[in-house]
This record gives C-alpha cells, structure tokens and sequence, in this order.
C-alpha cells in the first residue's frame, strides 16, 4: 500500500503551517506578530479577531480529526456556538492556550494522517464524499483563513499600530 498522496497532503498542512510554501506565508509567521492584546483587537468593531479565527480553525480541525479517527458524519455544525465562539469567552482561555491549541491539532492532525494509505483518501465517510474531499477541503479553509488572519492584522496595526 502506497501513501505518497497522503504524504502530499501532509507537506501541505505542514508548509501551511510552518513555512516553506509557495504562498510564502504561513500560521507561525502570521501568528506570532501578535500577542495577548493584539490578538483580540476586532478592526472596525465588526469583523473578526484573529483569536476567533484561529479559534474557528481550531474547532474545526478538532471535527475532523474526530471523523478520521471514528468514520462519524461531523459533530461541529455551522450554527454551534464552537464554530465561532466570541472574543469574550476566548479572553477567559487566553492567546496562550488557544496558540497550543492550534499547535496541538497540528501535531494530533499529522499524526492521524502519517497513519493513513492512500487507500483512505478514496474511502467515503459520507454519501458520495471522501476523506480526499474532506482533507483537500481542510487545506483550502486554513489557506483561506490564513490570508484573513493576514488582512486582519494589517487592518488592526493601521488602526492601532505594530504588537
């Protein structure tokens, strides 16, 4: 049994998250412009802070290593609280543990898919929809998100300056 496109999709997760991507940009390198304050700052009053994107990411990633480990139709719906939980209550948790958080689901996400053939990727896990529909799909929402953390912060030091 082969996993060279397992291995694919985990040198992209990876390069997301840690660098060496085409993007040229990655989590760590965005993630760490920011700290305790800066990381709740919502540019405008209205859109998102970083921390609850990352949050957002986080719970999500958290659905999905569920469904590749039990083969369940996911648990985190759009409507949950979880899917976007408000600066408020993740000022309670601080940026701290949402950072490990996010490292955590990293490591825990490789892990599960250094596991896998490739084999896996054409198993469904629901209707017509495979895991390499969910984890193609996983790399496409933290690419997006990671450019939203990008706009985030460059709106956030225009209205109040460098972290």
């Amino acid at each position: 049994m082969t996993n060279t496109n397992v291995k694919r999709y985990i040198a992209q997760i990876q390069q997301l998250y840690y660098g060496q991507s085409w993007l040229d940009e990655d989590f760590e390198k965005k993630l760490k412009l920011l700290n305790e304050e800066t990381a709740f700052i919502r540019p405008g009053g209205y859109i998102h802070s970083v921390a609850e994107v990352v949050s957002h990411i986080v719970e999500w990633r958290k659905d999905l290593i569920e469904r590749f480990r039990s083969g369940n139709r996911n648990t985190l719906k759009m409507d949950s609280p979880l899917n976007w939980r408000d600066n408020e209550s993740l000022r309670l948790d601080g940026w701290a543990m949402l950072m490990e958080s996010l490292s955590k689901s990293q490591i825990e996400l490789v892990k599960l898919l250094e596991q896998k053939d490739d084999d896996f990727l054409n198993r469904k896990w629901r209707d017509d929809d495979t895991y390499d529909w969910l984890i193609a799909g996983l790399i496409q929402h933290d690419a997006y998100h990671l450019g939203q953390i990008g706009l985030i912060y460059k709106m956030m030091i225009k209205d109040h300056g460098p972290a």
